[in-house]
């Protein structure tokens, strides 16, 4: 269980890996930290190697779009944010906290993938 973090200054983009069974209070302490900074670059976050199976139970996969949802809300000045969910059930989850996110607008700066190339191609794009 473990998050790491790398940012490749020259594409202006931060990455956040999970890798197994991570706490919710983990997730969401990570995510809102980052945003709390007001950061200046793009934002992955990489949930391809997470096991979210546990937070399912608790419908705590809810908790954590919520935090995407209420950070992003806080800032205007985020630029983009891709997050990558290879898993069914968390790639639709994400999907559906997408929907919240283009009622609020913030649709351009948000997408989920399922694949990390093309989030990252994403990410570079001007749009």
């Amino acid at each position: 269980m473990s998050i790491t973090s790398e940012v490749d200054p020259q594409k202006k983009i931060s990455t956040f890996t999970f890798t197994g069974k991570i706490s919710l209070d983990k997730i969401i302490e990570t995510i809102e930290s980052f945003y709390e900074q007001q950061p200046e670059s793009n934002v992955l976050w990489d949930f391809r190697y997470a096991d979210l199976d546990s937070l399912i139970i608790f419908n705590e996969l809810e908790k954590i779009t919520s935090s995407f949802f209420k950070s992003n809300c806080k800032f205007q000045n985020i630029r983009k944010t891709a997050i990558v969910a290879s898993a069914e059930l968390w790639f639709s989850i994400a999907k559906m906290y997408a929907k919240f996110i283009k009622i609020r607008d913030l649709s351009n700066k948000i997408q989920i993938f399922r694949f990390k190339d093309e989030a990252i191609k994403w990410l570079g794009s001007k749009n």
